[in-house]
């Protein structure tokens, strides 16, 4: 067998090959992944079906390949049917064919005609290559990474001069251990557990940096909630290099924290669920006291079942988008955006969603997106409590003349929880995450859409992962790697993108 016209693999047939064989109705296997028949991996170009031992001698560039004068350039397969084909061969270096380039491919180099004779080109290793365009081909797993308990959220950040971290919010059982989340450290190409941080019921990790300070906060969700819980702000310690307690935060069943910066100032939105059996219960926007070196509270916002708080821009306008999921008797129920006025976030938009979990904002060019993650469809509209994890997200696009968020696509989801925009080269991505991972196969893959322009986001990729909660992205040593959150194990993976160019 011959491949790529170069590698050639002999074995000896246990009897003699019939010269004569019936093909009709005939079936060719070209790989199979069963190990009886071997293992393929990669892409099949091109197959020729042709009889004769001399298959790949008819085929293949011959080792003394055909060239022509045109445009300098060889043809990529000679004329196979033609054994004695007209025009000068390889061996052909007269005056007429002075700097014509040839590739030998079996010499694997490129050759110049000069004076008569084939020489080989002689690279120039100190001149920089171009860059080439990459794009992602697919995603290989990488390793797993294990955790005290199921995670719902995983965050990725650096510390200037210390690496590349990872912090995972998890929980554990409540009879048996107390809660701790884990710090890890990327070494050898690897996440190394680096320090364990006392959580209480984690729901989302947030890092920041105030001046030369670098924080990291907790949103704990408790352990009950009728009573208070403390969510909790690290500071990094530099003489120890750990995290150490910085403030405490009273929350009710607090699912996020998100942070921000307008003009200086910095901001710390905590999103609390619910308040004993009432899903009503204020959120609070927290801002950075320079004098107190502390976070005060700033603004008190009206929030039901709140489970995201997400930041953005548009045309130096700030916003806020609250993803509320529950009120106590539906998940059928508006998520809401807020734009800052004379300081405030005042109300903008509302936006029909079934048990949103998460906001997730990009920009594409001149275009502004939302995409909201529905986890799950609850109350009277599913009075049956039907398929009551299959949802549709959306995404919205901003029209920037009636000054609104408007549905622009819809994805078929299975308890989305998170939605994750990352760019590579100029090719523009969405992964969703799959929190539940029902028994229906096309429930267990995880999807990642590509921007195609008029095509909109299309599926790309699908991928049979554990339940996952939360993805991160993430780019270290010039490889491109996706860590996802397990929502009901212990264990989380790393994939590792393979790019074609």
């Amino acid at each position: 067998m011959t491949t790529d016209c170069i590698n050639t693999r002999r074995k000896r047939l246990i009897r003699k090959w019939p010269s004569d064989i019936r093909l009709n109705s005939s079936s060719v296997f070209i790989g199979s992944c069963s190990s009886k028949f071997g293992v393929f991996q990669g892409q099949l170009k091109d197959l020729i079906f042709l009889p004769g031992a001399d298959a790949s001698v008819r085929t293949c560039p011959p080792r003394i390949p055909h060239h022509t004068h045109m445009d300098n350039s060889l043809p990529a397969h000679p004329d196979i049917f033609r054994q004695n084909s007209p025009g000068p061969r390889w061996e052909d270096c007269t005056w007429m064919d002075v700097g014509n380039i040839a590739y030998d491919l079996h010499a694997n180099s490129l050759k110049v005609c000069v004076n008569g004779i084939w020489q080989h080109v002689t690279l120039n290793l100190q001149a920089p290559s171009p860059k080439l365009p990459k794009r992602l081909d697919y995603l290989e797993f990488y390793k797993d990474l294990k955790t005290p308990g199921p995670s719902i959220d995983v965050e990725v950040f650096r510390i200037e001069g210390e690496g590349l971290f990872c912090v995972l919010a998890s929980s554990r059982g409540r009879r048996k251990k107390k809660d701790v989340s884990v710090m890890y450290k990327w070494t050898a190409g690897e996440f190394v557990p680096y320090q364990r941080i006392p959580t209480d019921a984690a729901q989302c990790w947030e890092h920041f940096t105030i001046g030369s300070n670098f924080f990291l906060a907790v949103a704990n969700y408790g352990d009950n909630s009728a009573d208070p819980t403390n969510s909790t702000i690290y500071k990094w310690n530099r003489r120890k290099k750990r995290f150490k307690e910085f403030q405490s935060i009273i929350t009710w069943t607090a699912r996020d924290f998100e942070y921000f910066e307008i003009d200086n100032d910095h901001f710390l939105a905590v999103a609390n669920h619910a308040r004993g059996r009432s899903q009503s219960v204020d959120s609070i926007i927290y801002k950075w006291n320079r004098k107190e070196r502390r976070f005060r509270e700033h603004q008190v916002i009206p929030t039901v079942g709140a489970y995201d708080w997400t930041y953005f821009t548009v045309n130096n306008f700030h916003f806020l988008a609250v993803a509320q999921a529950f009120d106590g008797l539906t998940t059928l129920l508006d998520s809401k955006i807020f734009v800052l006025q004379n300081n405030e976030f005042i109300f903008f938009q509302a936006i029909e969603t079934t048990g949103a979990t998460d906001w997730e904002f990009f920009s594409i060019k001149e275009d502004s997106f939302l995409v909201v993650a529905n986890a799950y469809n609850y109350g009277p509209q599913n009075f049956m409590n039907k398929n009551q994890y299959q949802t549709n997200s959306t995404v919205y696009r901003l029209d920037k003349d009636r000054r609104v968020f408007k549905k622009f696509q819809t994805f078929k989801t299975y308890s989305a929880i998170d939605w994750e925009f990352f760019s590579i080269e100029n090719d523009h991505y969405l992964v969703v995450s799959n929190a539940q991972n029902s028994n229906i196969e096309q429930d267990l893959q995880t999807a990642i859409y590509r921007w195609q322009g008029a095509d909109k986001f299309v599926l790309v990729h699908e991928m049979f992962t554990l339940p996952n909660s939360d993805w991160e992205i993430f780019e270290e040593d010039g490889d491109v790697y996706f860590l996802y959150s397990n929502a009901k194990g212990r264990t989380s993976q790393i994939y590792k993108a393979v790019f074609t160019f």
